[in-house]
Formats: structure tokens, sequence, C-alpha cells
């Protein structure tokens, strides 16, 4: 079974196991075991990956706005982009950009397919 360590706003969570990330910022995904092929091919790995995930301090609506932009044109090149985002959602990710969506979009999207 895969270890999946996601760089959440510059904190981390696991679902299991206690292998913890060298470098923050560096890798979104740090998997020991199977790999993940959609991941592995994922644009928004490397030291971006902080674009994707709110900071540690309180980050104003203008802000905010920009860092998503940024994250959502890598996003836009990303030949996983509908991976990703099926991820997300199939997890309910509650933080970050994934599959080119922030976390109210996919909230949205998860409401309309239920309806």
């Amino acid at each position: 079974m895969p270890l999946v360590i996601c760089h959440t706003g510059g904190l981390a969570w696991q679902e299991a196991g206690g292998n913890w990330p060298k470098k923050w910022g560096e890798i979104m995904f740090q998997l020991v075991g199977e790999r993940a092929s959609w991941q592995d091919k994922a644009a928004c790995r490397g030291p971006q990956a902080d674009l994707f995930f709110p900071p540690s301090y309180a980050e104003r609506k203008d802000e905010r706005t920009l860092r998503e932009g940024r994250a959502k044109a890598i996003c836009s090149t990303c030949v996983v982009l509908g991976d990703c985002l099926s991820y997300a959602v199939s997890i309910r990710e509650p933080h970050g950009i994934w599959g080119g969506k922030n976390e109210n979009e996919r909230r949205d999207l998860i409401a309309r397919s239920a309806s």
C-alpha cells in the first residue's frame, strides 16, 4: 500500500506511516512503495508546488487570487489535469488547487454532480 504525504500550506498530513518529506515546497507528493503514475507526470511537481496551497500566514484576497491564477496556469498545461481533479474530488480534498480547481470550485462541482 503506498504512503502519500501531501504538502499543504507549510504543514503536512499523511494517510499512514511515519516518513516525512525532507524539503517543503519542492514536492507535492512523496510516494513510498508503489508510485502513482499520474502524480509522477504532474506539472505542479517541483519548486512551484507552494503556489497550489495557501501560505501559513493570513493571505489577502488579492494575493490569493494571484497565487491561484498562477497555479491554475500551470494546471492548464498539465497532461494529467483530469486525473488530478478526479482524485481530489474522490477523496474530497479540502485544500489547495487540484485539477485546475480550488476547494470552493471542487465543492460546487461535487454538489452539482449530486443533484
